[in-house]
């Protein structure tokens, strides 16, 4: 039997940026959890991988950064990501970003 998620999932179409010390790339999160998320992209960075994420969140001139996010599984043209470190106010802002858009099945 398939375990509930902790956490509530949204749908989600923003753009974002990634990168690390071996990989870089750019696609869209399709859907977000105060957690992680899972982004669609033609790069796909390895299991494990230790990312920094910039969201394009529409109206906001400045990306929201995640400073440590952790591929968890990838799958195709998706991966997901857990987000292990926020800065500044960022945390923040992925709750209510949460808290605003839809949410997932």
């Amino acid at each position: 039997m398939m375990q509930p998620r902790e956490r509530e999932r949204v749908h989600a179409s923003i753009p974002v940026e990634f990168s690390s010390d071996t990989v870089s790339g750019a696609g869209r999160v399709v859907n977000l959890a105060v957690s992680g998320c899972e982004i669609e992209s033609e790069v796909a960075p390895p299991v494990e991988a230790h990312l920094t994420l910039q969201l394009q969140i529409p109206r906001q001139q400045e990306p929201l950064v995640i400073a440590l996010a952790v591929v968890r599984w990838g799958k195709g043209t998706r991966f997901g990501v857990e987000f292990v470190r926020f800065e500044g106010a960022a945390g923040e802002q992925v709750r209510r970003l949460v808290a605003l858009l839809e949410p997932a099945d």
